[in-house]
């Protein structure tokens, strides 16, 4: 899969000003992500499209 919106690599580890897409695993810049509150947590995405994924997919249960 291919994002076209990457603000960091995948080699970079989350730190405080990063975090990891739990889509795709991706490092991103929590500065310029698109974010989203669930459950009390915050969640980072490189892309509409994992942003997307993640609300299609959150209620359904982990296997």
């Amino acid at each position: 899969m291919h994002h076209t919106s990457h603000q960091t690599s995948h080699e970079k580890e989350p730190g405080k000003d990063t975090a990891k897409d739990p889509v795709c695993g991706m490092t991103v810049r929590k500065e310029e992500a698109i974010h989203r509150s669930y459950n009390g947590q915050e969640y980072y995405f490189c892309s509409e499209r994992c942003l997307q994924a993640f609300e299609d997919n959150r209620n359904k249960p982990v296997l």
